[in-house]
């Protein structure tokens, strides 16, 4: 990766660790009940987990564990994940870049 592109990417979690609280407030007042149940209504029958990525303060991760799915939110944002530790505390949470994610192949 060119440096320049590190150092963006350096500078937007920078900015997102600084303003983790604020940012956090504003996103956990936005109803996303309607789009939440419609994605719930498009996964497959009996599919029970799922990938929050960029979960940001677990506002998501949240309402999925609610409706009984196995769920694991991830955030590049260590200051996010803080937030969403404390909003969703039975979630599963990890620090990755959605560019690398850390899954095996095909799963």
């Amino acid at each position: 990766m060119r440096k320049q592109q590190q150092d963006q990417i350096r500078g937007t979690v920078e900015t997102y660790d600084r303003s983790a609280e604020s940012f956090h407030r504003v996103w956990a007042t936005l109803s996303m009940a309607e789009k939440l149940a419609r994605f719930r209504r498009a996964l497959p029958e009996g599919a029970r987990r799922v990938f929050d990525a960029g979960c940001g303060g677990g506002r998501d991760v949240r309402w999925l564990l609610e409706c009984g799915f196995d769920v694991l939110g991830g955030d590049l944002s260590l200051c996010l994940l803080g937030i969403a530790r404390q909003n969703a505390p039975r979630g599963r949470f990890v620090r990755l870049d959605l560019r690398h994610l850390p899954f095996a192949s095909g799963c």
